[in-house]
């Protein structure tokens, strides 16, 4: 596909085929009428619950471990979504009692909360600018 002189270029063009494409009629190895996005689907199931799947063909794939246990991942995040990474931290409060919280609960503490003013600091429109000279760059640290 070469982009046409004078037409700007479509972010999600691809997206836009690979649908279109998957709209398209076939019929699977059974005879029934299908289309192409569903026999991908059956073929990544059947890969998943068996370890290997039957193209139209006759052609028979089997999956290594790490492709099952790839496929399956992606399938579960694509039907759940992505994982949220949610951890609990432990703060020691004032007086030297410890509590735990959420990082999605200490995120909506420090959003509600005006951070700075509690700790004494001023607010960011007072701080100064920082030139390219403070920039520190994380891998120099290292």
């Amino acid at each position: 596909m070469s982009k046409k002189p004078g037409k700007a270029a479509n972010k999600r063009a691809l997206t836009k085929v690979l649908e279109e494409y998957g709209d398209r009629s076939m019929v699977d190895q059974y005879g029934n009428p299908t289309t192409f996005a569903e026999e991908t689907a059956r073929l990544m199931w059947e890969v998943a619950t068996k370890g290997k799947a039957e193209f139209v063909t006759g052609d028979v794939i089997k999956a290594s471990t790490r492709d099952w246990k790839d496929l399956v991942s992606w399938i579960y995040n694509q039907v759940d979504g992505p994982k949220k990474l949610e951890q609990e931290i432990q703060l020691t409060g004032v007086h030297g009692e410890l509590r735990s919280a959420s990082t999605q609960k200490l995120v909506a503490m420090v959003q509600e909360l005006d951070i700075g003013s509690v700790l004494g600091l001023p607010a960011t429109s007072e701080l100064p600018e920082t030139t390219e000279e403070e920039v520190i760059d994380a891998e120099e640290v290292e």
